[in-house]
């Protein structure tokens, strides 16, 4: 039963700290969203601008900076954009099955 119990509050508490990560991330684009919202794409790209490019959320960074400049039209922008979330979901990719060829 002490096994059990253990496990389910292992769970639990990794399971708010996902879900408190998340919505870290849902809290920091929501202004972003008013914006695109209400048409307003030079606002929502400065607001984009201001995400962290560092740490995990660096690959939602790039793609939602790159819908935003899909959005207002600027294509070259948006390519760069969803080029450079490319290249990081590759090397996340390449991460992950390097550490479970390890294991």
């Amino acid at each position: 039963m002490s096994a059990i119990y253990n496990k389910f509050w292992l769970v639990l508490i990794s399971g708010a700290i996902v879900l408190s990560g998340c919505s870290t991330y849902h809290d920091q684009t929501g202004n972003i969203r008013v914006f695109i919202e209400s048409g307003d794409y030079t606002a929502a790209s400065e607001a984009t601008d201001e995400l962290s490019t560092d740490g995990k959320d660096r690959l939602l960074h790039y793609m939602e900076s790159g819908m935003v400049q899909h959005l207002s039209q600027n294509y070259d922008g948006s390519n760069a954009k969803l080029a450079q979330a490319a290249n990081i979901a590759e090397d996340l990719t390449t991460k992950r099955a390097g550490d479970l060829l390890k294991a």
